[in-house]
């Protein structure tokens, strides 16, 4: 998937002010399945963690900080060369 000079502009001010951005059609059901599964044993795994400060204010959401030292399958991602393009775009900033 290619990524217009245009939904760059998008995404990045997506990450800027919701924090998250979501490239839809970047990759399909087979190389989604694993990384959502891996996610959910990942949360899993967290079940009854707490963050000082921050679990009382969204307490009704799995949130995995540093979900790239989780897996290397999650760092792998990264690689993506829409998601480098936006990466870059962002921390070039």
């Amino acid at each position: 998937m290619e990524i217009s000079n245009s939904e760059l502009a998008i995404h990045k001010k997506n990450l800027e002010v919701l924090g998250y951005t979501q490239l839809r059609g970047l990759w399909g059901d087979a190389e989604l399945t694993p990384i959502r599964e891996r996610l959910a044993e990942v949360v899993a795994e967290m079940e009854g963690t707490e963050y000082p400060e921050f679990s009382n204010l969204r307490a009704d959401e799995n949130i995995v900080f540093n979900l790239q030292n989780k897996d290397k399958l999650f760092i792998d991602l990264l690689e993506d060369p829409a998601i480098e393009k936006l990466l870059m775009a962002f921390i070039n900033d």
